[in-house]
């Protein structure tokens, strides 16, 4: 059964995160992915998680790794938690990884020095001999 809720809610993040960088040009988001997490068929597969410091924002990659010949091959469901993400595939193994992300810093580009002006003598402010 496709679940649009979890993809409309990853693609919502990623679009929260935009403003974010707009208004404070000091953070960018970084993403990367979890853990490849091999799971048997039929059964709920291990949690992939998170390198410290990312927090998990959803799926990056299912990957069913049987026979794509046979027809019941499908992901029958999956979660993503603060513990990170797992899956239940039908018919066939997988490797599931989840999606990671953190606010890093950036330091601002320095900006380039103008050139300055030749400076002018005040007229009519000089000493008369």
């Amino acid at each position: 059964m496709f679940r649009p809720l979890p993809l409309l809610l990853m693609c919502l993040f990623s679009l929260l995160a935009l403003p974010l960088r707009a208004q404070n040009p000091q953070m960018q988001l970084e993403c990367t992915g979890g853990q490849k997490i091999h799971g048997l068929e039929d059964r709920w597969s291990p949690w992939s998680s998170c390198p410290a410091g990312y927090q998990v924002t959803g799926l990056q990659r299912i990957d069913l790794t049987g026979d794509h010949k046979i027809p019941i091959l499908h992901v029958n469901d999956f979660q993503c938690t603060d513990q990170g993400c797992r899956a239940w595939c039908i018919g066939s193994a997988c490797t599931v990884e989840a999606r990671c992300c953190r606010l890093k810093t950036v330091e601002p580009l320095p900006l380039p020095q103008q050139e300055r002006a030749p400076q002018q003598p005040n007229i009519g402010t000089e000493s008369i001999p």
